[in-house]
């Protein structure tokens, strides 16, 4: 998949940013391990981290996705899935930036959390609304009963007819047999296609 150069910041700014965030990081890290906390994992995941803003800074960010994920896993901290939301961004993988943008929003930094975790937390709201403008959307409308598939998971009958957010690009439905490839680009957030199987028509309004 070819990287995205669109974003709320460039490449420079990324790699201020990774810098700012891994000392915090740090300093998170530095603390005593808790009871029952592995220091091993904390070294890793510090590493980890820094590996990831260099490979942002390389404009790898297949790599930089991976491991800001890699070390959020092995020591939660909304400035590692942060990095992880704007690589997948710059991946065009909105809808998965747009449910890690939601997932910092929404986690429990505790008492007393460094400066640099409140402040990702309120970068991730804000970019979070920004990738939702980005977003495209399906609406999926089948004749006749039957399982409807897109992308090779099926569909629950409650996600039939309505709005559902994809990302952009070609999607593959699925319906009685019949399988139809669509594609949807980037901007169209505020419009939707209707697909009906095995009859397809296409057709797109503003909602």
């Amino acid at each position: 998949m070819t990287a995205s150069t669109g974003g709320p910041y460039s490449r420079g700014v990324l790699q201020r940013l990774s810098s700012l965030w891994f000392g915090a990081l740090l300093l998170a890290m530095s603390q005593p391990a808790a009871a029952g906390e592995d220091p091993g994992e904390k070294a890793t995941a510090r590493q980890l981290f820094q590996d990831a803003g260099q490979a942002m800074g390389r404009g790898d960010f297949q790599t930089a996705a991976d491991l800001y994920g890699r070390s959020n896993t092995l020591f939660p901290a909304p400035t590692a899935a942060l990095g992880e939301a704007r690589a997948l961004v710059k991946l065009n993988r909105l809808l998965d930036a747009y449910e890690k943008y939601n997932a910092i929003v929404a986690a429990d930094l505790g008492a007393d959390p460094p400066e640099a975790f409140e402040q990702a937390v309120v970068a991730a709201n804000k970019e979070r609304d920004l990738v939702l403008e980005r977003l495209p959307a399906l609406v999926v409308i089948v004749q006749g009963r039957g399982a409807v598939s897109l992308d090779g998971r099926v569909l629950p009958s409650a996600a039939l007819g309505v709005k559902r957010l994809v990302n952009p690009g070609t999607h593959r439905l699925t319906a009685h047999g019949v399988e139809r490839v669509v594609s949807v680009r980037e901007g169209q957030a505020l419009s939707y296609t209707h697909l009906t199987l095995p009859t397809i028509t296409e057709k797109s309004s503003c909602l």
